[in-house]
């Protein structure tokens, strides 16, 4: 069933606080919005190269792998309207648009250091008390491209 306009509206700006810090690299803010056992995992569809993200079973895992990363990278997400399904009272799935662009650092990363992807966020947000919170990632590529 549809959620009613207030937890859509909580999933939306959970998904765009998760998208500004992640390329903010705000990463000890993400406990505002990933829970701790949090699980990340790229579909693998024949877009996307194998490989190209490791999968992660908790937060703290994710959140180490892409501070290093993002060292030296910089990204920018982009997410449209979500499909969204309340499950239960506690759970809701969603399906966001996604875009993305990692590239070097800088005002001119080499050209070859750029990953541009798109296609959808499959994902399941759980209420707790502090609001609804981004429980499990499922990226499905819908393209993928390396370099230029």
């Amino acid at each position: 069933m549809r959620p009613p306009p207030n937890v859509a509206q909580a999933i939306a700006e959970t998904k765009a606080r998760y998208c500004r810090f992640a390329d903010s690299d705000m990463w000890d803010a993400l406990d505002k919005v990933v829970l701790p056992d949090f699980t990340f995992e790229v579909l693998d569809n024949g877009v996307a190269p194998s490989g190209i993200f490791p999968s992660f079973t908790s937060r703290e895992t994710w959140v180490a792998y892409f501070r290093e990363l993002f060292t030296t990278k910089q990204a920018m997400h982009l997410v449209g309207v979500p499909e969204l399904e309340q499950v239960s009272p506690d759970e809701v799935r969603a399906v966001f648009p996604i875009q993305y662009v990692i590239a070097d650092q800088g005002n001119s990363p080499d050209p070859e250091s750029r990953i541009t992807g798109g296609g959808h966020f499959h994902e399941v947000y759980r209420r707790v008390e502090d609001g609804w919170l981004l429980a499990g990632t499922k990226i499905a590529h819908t393209y993928c491209v390396l370099g230029q």
